[in-house]
């Protein structure tokens, strides 16, 4: 999980005085929340449904830099997740991070067309971090996707001149890096 959370952060190129929103406070999107505080991220905005997750979340990180978002507060019609975010951020993260991969479907199409088999992933997440993060952003993926996607808004990611960069965490990569900075107490698994 921490290889894949830091591996989040590379894609992404999270770097000092970045900000980052993070869809998913699991495991991977809590861990990936302190990977990026650690490489010095400016602000840290972690994004989930589950109360006990980001109240999990605001005990184990770093109260200067993060902020919590329960998606469930957000209505779609009133500008959702975006506009909460955009509220804290009025230009949009520099860098999005989904860690949450084809659970979540917000909308009753997507629903409906994962239930008829017509997809097996919904867009929702990808479009509502498209809409969110700033023109040139940077979005990462690490959440698990399967198969296929119907209404991909791709032109608001191309007109928007987005960088995304997906895929499998290469372990190998990073465990040593990451096995150095647990010992040296840089970073904390628990």
């Amino acid at each position: 999980v921490r290889g894949t959370a830091w591996h989040a952060c590379e894609m992404g190129e999270v770097k000092k005085g970045d900000t980052v929103a993070i869809w998913g406070a699991g495991p991977v999107g809590m861990l990936a929340a302190q990977c990026a505080q650690h490489r010095g991220a400016a602000k840290v905005i972690l994004i989930d449904q589950e109360p006990y997750r980001l109240e999990f979340a605001e005990r184990r990180l770093d109260p200067r830099t993060l902020v919590t978002l329960n998606g469930r507060h957000f209505k779609q019609e009133n500008g959702g997740v975006a506009k909460a975010v955009r509220n804290i951020l009025p230009h949009g993260p520099d860098v999005a991070i989904e860690c949450v991969g084809f659970h979540y479907a917000s909308t009753l199409l997507h629903r409906a067309e994962m239930t008829l088999g017509l997809e097996t992933d919904p867009a929702d997440m990808m479009n509502e971090i498209f809409t969110t993060v700033r023109k040139g952003g940077r979005v990462s993926v690490v959440g698990v996707y399967i198969g296929q996607v119907n209404h991909f808004n791709f032109g608001c990611f191309m007109e928007k001149g987005l960088t995304m960069k997906a895929g499998q965490t290469p372990v190998q990569r990073y465990w040593k890096t990451l096995l150095e900075k647990v010992e040296k107490k840089e970073l904390d698994p628990r």
